[in-house]
C-alpha cells in the first residue's frame, strides 16, 4: 500500500502530526490496545490521542485535550508498515 492510497488514519497506520512542542512534527503508530507502547509512540486507538486521530485525513486539524492543555494538531502524512520508511520524528 502506498501513501497515496491511504485516505484515513486507521489501526495499523502511522500518522505524522505537528502541534506538539517538536518543530518537525511527531509520528504515532495507531495500534490495538494490546500492542500499545506509548514510549515508542505506538498509541492505542482507544486512547484519547488515538481516538482523536482515527478516521482523520492529511491536512485535517485535530483538536486534542493533552495534559498540557488543549492543542490543535495538524496531520501531515499517513502511511503503513508496508512502506519502506516512516518519517523521522
Amino acid at each position: 500500500m502506498t501513501k497515496a492510497k491511504i485516505r484515513k488514519a486507521t489501526v495499523g497506520t502511522w500518522v505524522k502530526v505537528i502541534g506538539f512542542d517538536s518543530n518537525g512534527g511527531e509520528t504515532f503508530h495507531l495500534v490495538p490496545e494490546a500492542e500499545a507502547r506509548p514510549l515508542e509512540n505506538m498509541i492505542a486507538v482507544s486512547s484519547p490521542l488515538g481516538e482523536a486521530l482515527m478516521d482523520r485525513q492529511v491536512g485535517d486539524r485535530v483538536p486534542f485535550d493533552a495534559p498540557m492543555g488543549r492543542l490543535t494538531l495538524r496531520i501531515l502524512e499517513l502511511g503503513t508498515e508496508e512502506e519502506t520508511e516512516q518519517p523521522k520524528t
